[in-house]
């Protein structure tokens, strides 16, 4: 009698494990799938374009070079790099082009300043900042080609 109270025991023990299991994959595959197609907001669009400031100016002319950017509507967002002389914007390609924004500022402020422009080989090679040769880089991108 003792090893069928053991035997049902591990039974049931078995079946509350394998269902936890299941309900456990199924919320990890709903929650998967609902962050990787939650809407983006409007930013598939958008563009990031970085200037080059001479080594001449100073923190307060990226300021203000920030300043008289963001007067634009179509710039959306802009990060300063202080130490390397550099700001990086997000800005909507369909309002204006990336040269007519650093151009005109350049006109309003006065401040020296060059677009970066990057060629066609660097543009294939995406963001230099992933490696493609990572396991979590191979592992996200197989995860959002199953759910696309």
């Amino acid at each position: 009698m003792q090893k069928n109270i053991w035997i049902t025991w591990l039974k049931r023990a078995g079946l509350a494990f394998l269902i936890t299991l299941g309900m456990l994959t199924v919320v990890l595959v709903i929650h998967i799938y609902q962050v990787s197609n939650r809407p983006r907001g409007g930013v598939d669009g958008w563009q990031m374009a970085r200037v080059n400031f001479e080594k001449s100016v100073d923190s307060t002319g990226i300021v203000l070079f920030r300043y008289a950017l963001h007067q634009h509507k179509s710039v959306y967002h802009s990060f300063p790099n202080m130490q390397a002389g550099t700001l990086a914007f997000a800005f909507d390609p369909t309002k204006t082009k990336a040269s007519e924004l650093c151009n005109s500022v350049v006109q309003k402020t006065g401040i020296q300043a060059t677009l970066l422009r990057i060629s066609s080989e660097e543009a294939a090679n995406a963001c230099p900042v992933i490696d493609q040769h990572s396991i979590t880089y191979r592992i996200s991108s197989g995860l959002q080609k199953l759910f696309r």
